[in-house]
C-alpha cells in the first residue's frame, strides 16, 4: 500500500498516560507509519492521553499534539517531528 492510501485510511488509537514514544509505536505497529525526529529537540517521553477512534491521520496527529509543543509535516512516506512554534503575542 502507498503511503496516499495509508494516510487516508481510518485510525483508531487509544493510549491513555502513555508516552509519546509509546504512542508513535503503536501507529508504526498498527499503521505503518515512519517518524522521523530528533530526541534533542522533541520531548517524547511526555505523557499524552489520546483516545481516536476512525478518525483521519492529521485529525489523530493533532489530538496526539495538542498541548504538547509538537509540530509535525508529512514528507512523502514519513512523518516528521519538530518543534511547535512558540505563540508570541502580536507587538503592537
Amino acid at each position: 500500500a502507498s503511503f496516499a492510501q495509508v494516510s487516508t485510511q481510518p485510525i483508531s488509537l487509544r493510549c491513555i498516560n502513555c508516552s509519546v514514544e509509546e504512542a508513535l509505536q503503536e501507529l508504526k505497529t498498527k499503521y505503518g507509519f515512519r517518524f522521523s525526529y530528533s530526541t534533542d529537540v522533541i520531548n517524547v517521553n511526555q505523557t499524552v492521553s489520546i483516545n481516536v477512534y476512525q478518525q483521519s491521520l492529521t485529525s489523530t496527529l493533532d489530538q496526539l499534539f495538542k498541548n504538547t509543543g509538537i509540530a509535525y509535516k508529512i514528507i512523502g512516506d514519513q512523518i516528521v517531528l519538530k518543534k511547535a512554534p512558540t505563540q508570541t503575542p502580536p507587538v503592537r
